[in-house]
């Protein structure tokens, strides 16, 4: 009876053992395994054909082939040139593929050569959709392959520079001929080798009409841009000198400039988005010139970030900030540097800006410091945001010790900041009653456990004159052998007048 029971137990533990070796993932449809296959590099999806009869010549069909990663430094050209012929030769007939990813790690003629005849294969025997070009050239010039702009296929184009000190050198009026289904297309460290006027009437309607995505990283030869693609959503530019732009986008729903203007010191800003949901302009120096900002009265968030060359601000300067901040007047997210603060701080808004952001719901201040000099121009936001609900200000790297408030005349008058704020109460009073939220959150270090004077009295007033306020949260961050940092600080807020009897003051002291 016994020797049957474990014969039994034998059965049922050999049947579950079987069964949970079975292997589920080759009983799988091919599309999905192909799905599979296409988030690896094809060096390794072409290994997969030792693992059993089923998977042996799937490689050959996978419609994604990537070249780009999965080899090590030590494989040379020749070695990657002899695997690529290999996988293509070995295509089944019927398949297609539709991502072509390739990158050449040498600036040799016959690596060139043999990336053309490449390209040419996979366009010509293919309904290629995506094609991706990682190329190192150290001296020449690239040029497509005449093929690929007859490609009525082709969706989506890459072209990348992967050397850090060379740039991809093309002539993208030639080079983009014939390109007119694209509907993504980036370029990475790219020199345009086009006269200006043809790099201007690039990228518009008569060579992109279905361009919907457009990234231009680390480019030169282009420093006045114009964009006019009707069908375009999203624009990023990264590091690409520029003197001029111009964007005309009914559809552009996405649009980031940042560090593009680093060395003009004059420039020229027209954009027209009526659709736009996100705009971010960050680590652009501040310059004279012409801002002319028209976008969508439904912009959900936005981040500006100026940088200023030293303190010498012109009034001219200023006026090209607040044409860009008075462009946003419709936006319900906004996040403003340090450099925008100073530049309001310069001019005295007895009513706030020209154009009020009539439905800014949350403004975030980031600042490395916060002193005399970033005060006026946060009253100037708070008279300019009439139904402001929350309000963040992170800063990250304490007070300013040389603290002057940068503007003449306060600093004439020798105005103190509790003379300043009385001055404003009239005005502070109205504005400040939709504002239910507060959070600041201020830097600490073991010789400073103190919360900047500055801020204190941005406290104050905020709990004097801020009738809706619900929740007051001030945090730091402290080293956990340090007790009660902030007790004496935190006396001092909790006696401070307030304006609404249901706010809540937190404290928060989070250990490094």
């Amino acid at each position: 009876m016994e020797i049957t029971r474990a014969f039994i137990e034998g059965e049922k533990k050999a049947h579950n053992e079987q069964k949970c070796s079975i292997d589920r993932i080759s009983n799988l449809p091919n599309d999905v395994l192909y799905q599979i296959l296409s988030l690896l590099p094809f060096k390794y999806t072409a290994r997969t054909s030792v693992l059993s009869r089923r998977w042996r010549y799937l490689w050959t069909s996978v419609p994604v082939l990537d070249f780009c990663a999965g080899f090590t430094s030590e494989v040379d050209d020749t070695k990657r040139m002899q695997f690529i012929t290999t996988v293509l030769t070995h295509r089944q007939e019927n398949s297609n593929i539709k991502v072509f990813r390739i990158a050449s790690e040498e600036s040799r003629d016959p690596s060139f050569e043999f990336l053309h005849d490449c390209i040419c294969w996979v366009v010509q025997h293919n309904q290629v959709e995506e094609i991706v070009l990682y190329l190192k050239i150290v001296n020449g010039r690239f040029d497509l392959p005449l093929c690929v702009s007859e490609c009525d296929s082709l969706r989506s184009l890459t072209l990348a520079a992967t050397c850090g000190f060379y740039f991809l050198r093309v002539r993208m009026a030639t080079t983009t001929i014939g390109l007119s289904s694209l509907h993504t297309l980036s370029l990475i460290r790219v020199k345009f080798l086009d006269n200006r006027d043809l790099v201007m009437d690039l990228f518009s309607d008569s060579t992109f009409p279905f361009l919907e995505k457009l990234t231009i990283l680390i480019c030169r030869g282009i420093c006045d841009l114009k964009i006019s693609c009707s069908r375009l959503e999203y624009v990023r530019m990264f590091r690409t000198d520029l003197f001029r732009l111009h964007i005309c986008g009914m559809r552009l729903k996405n649009l980031d400039v940042v560090g593009c203007f680093i060395h003009a010191t004059q420039s020229f800003v027209d954009i027209f988005a009526p659709n736009l949901q996100t705009f971010r302009w960050k680590h652009n120096y501040l310059t004279t010139g012409k801002y002319l900002i028209q976008i969508s009265p439904t912009i959900r968030t936005s981040d500006v970030n100026f940088l200023v060359r030293g303190n010498d601000i012109s009034m001219a300067m200023t006026c090209v900030a607040v044409n860009l901040l008075c462009g946003l007047s419709h936006v319900q997210q906004l996040v403003l540097s340090i450099d925008a603060l100073q530049v309001l701080s310069r001019i005295y808004f007895e009513d706030g800006l020209p154009n009020s952001f009539v439905k800014l719901q949350t403004l975030e201040i980031q600042t490395e410091g916060f002193g005399k000099r970033e005060i006026p121009g946060l009253t100037c936001l708070f008279k300019s945001s009439p139904i402001l609900h929350t309000l963040k200000i992170d800063i990250s790297n304490g007070s300013d010790h040389n603290d002057v408030w940068n503007n003449s005349l306060l600093d004439i008058t020798e105005c103190t900041e509790e003379q300043y704020w009385e001055s404003q109460a009239q005005v502070l009073s109205p504005s400040l009653c939709h504002l239910k939220v507060v959070k600041i959150v201020v830097p600490s270090y073991p010789m400073n456990l103190m919360i900047p004077e500055s801020v204190i009295s941005v406290v104050r007033v905020l709990l004097q004159y801020g009738g809706g306020l619900q929740d007051m949260v001030l945090s730091s961050y402290h080293h956990t052998y340090f007790r009660d940092p902030w007790k004496d600080t935190i006396g001092l807020i909790e006696g401070f007048p307030r304006a609404s009897a249901n706010v809540k003051i937190s404290i928060v002291l989070l250990a490094d």
